[in-house]
């Protein structure tokens, strides 16, 4: 009870030391960073904290622009829709960010903002640690967005045989396939493929917000799924989406969202130090 009056005394301290670190989307309701991240960093002691903004896309170029001139903002943790837009308004962007064309943490340095993307390793390595082999696997990953670029290109760099993607956009699923060839790991094939054809592949995974708290809709026709198939979601909220639990019920092995934030968890952490 001690430690947990401690903390609370602690976190109330907001002083004019204090920085931060925005974490901006829309919708935010879903987010997870600031519950998984502001204790990490309390512990430590270090004065910073991690908060939720919401932003419309309208918005989005204002409030960047002005972000990036306020002294005790470390940076932007980049939600849904944004991941895609904030690349062109870097200054400089990690090797991962610049192929897959996507941001989902910028830090800001004198005025410049650095980018990066933690999406793919984060999910990739939430499946290693519950037991996943990626090497030598076909995986179907529906989405073409942000974090789907992230996971398709983490997916190769891990030794993923083949990669699809599909999107309701097919031509920028065509083009990140394009991108990928280009610049992801030699050994992997890439291509924009077609949901129907998901029995071609061992893991598919939800790219997309479809499935949301409150959506009842599943990214893909769940008469396609099978049992050999394992399925993973980036989508956190509801743990249990329309599309985990169709393949719960027909014994696939399946992997809920909250695993693509615990698995780049330490690297968002240190990002932002």
């Amino acid at each position: 009870m001690e430690n947990d009056q401690s903390a609370s005394s602690k976190a109330s301290l907001i002083d004019a030391a204090t920085e931060f670190v925005w974490i901006v989307g829309d919708p935010i309701a879903q987010v997870k960073a600031p519950q998984a991240m502001n204790p990490h960093y309390l512990a430590a002691g270090e004065n910073l904290l991690v908060l939720p903004v919401p932003v419309s896309s309208e918005d989005l170029r204002t409030v960047f622009e002005g972000a990036r001139r306020i002294r005790n903002l470390r940076g932007w943790i980049a939600t849904v829709p944004h991941k895609i837009a904030l690349v062109d308004w870097m200054d400089e962007l990690s090797v991962a960010a610049r192929v897959a064309g996507a941001v989902n943490a910028v830090r800001f340095r004198d005025g410049k903002a650095f980018g990066d993307l933690f999406d793919g390793y984060g999910f990739v390595s939430g499946l290693a640690r519950r037991g996943f082999a990626t090497k030598g696997c076909s995986a179907l990953v529906i989405g073409a967005g942000g974090v789907g670029s992230a996971i398709a290109l983490a997916l190769a760099q891990e030794g993923a045989a083949r990669v699809s993607v599909v999107d309701v956009n097919g031509w920028r699923a065509q083009q990140l396939a394009l991108r990928l060839a280009e610049h992801g790991p030699v050994g992997t094939r890439f291509d924009a493929g077609s949901a129907t054809s998901a029995a071609d592949f061992q893991l598919i995974v939800n790219a997309t917000p479809i499935g949301m708290a409150g959506d009842t809709r599943s990214p893909i026709d769940t008469d396609l799924l099978r049992g050999f198939h394992v399925v993973a979601e980036v989508v956190m909220t509801p743990e249990l989406t329309p599309l985990l639990h169709a393949a719960r019920k027909l014994g696939c092995e399946i992997h809920p969202g909250k695993q693509v934030l615990d698995g780049q968890l330490q690297r968002l952490l240190d990002f932002f130090r």
